[in-house]
């Protein structure tokens, strides 16, 4: 099998190669499919949450889905570029940050 040049020093087959490629393709889309359920988690709790001031489970709910979002969020962007589903993740974020502090 024909070596190709490498990062550095070490060189790969194009088997490697296209190992690290479906590897890296199959992070991205796992990554997609979490945001979607982390998506899906907050419209349900924005959607059904009439009057909860008392719950404070779900406010920590809210709060830590909407973190986790942008954190990952703000990881993918920087290293794949924006990508949006419908409406941006700030403004979801946005959103819900805005409902979790009038819980407050």
């Amino acid at each position: 099998m024909e070596k190709m040049e490498g990062v550095g020093d070490q060189s790969r087959t194009r088997c490697q190669f296209k190992t690290i490629h479906l590897y890296r393709h199959e992070k991205k889309a796992k990554l997609r499919r979490m945001i979607i359920e982390i998506q899906d988690v907050i419209r349900y709790l924005i959607e059904f949450r009439i009057d909860n001031k008392e719950n404070r489970f779900l406010e920590f709910l809210i709060r830590n889905t909407a973190r986790i979002q942008s954190r990952l969020v703000s990881k993918y962007t920087r290293k794949y570029g924006e990508f949006t589903f419908g409406f941006t993740f700030r403004r979801l974020w946005l959103h819900t940050h805005r409902s979790h502090k009038a819980l407050r």
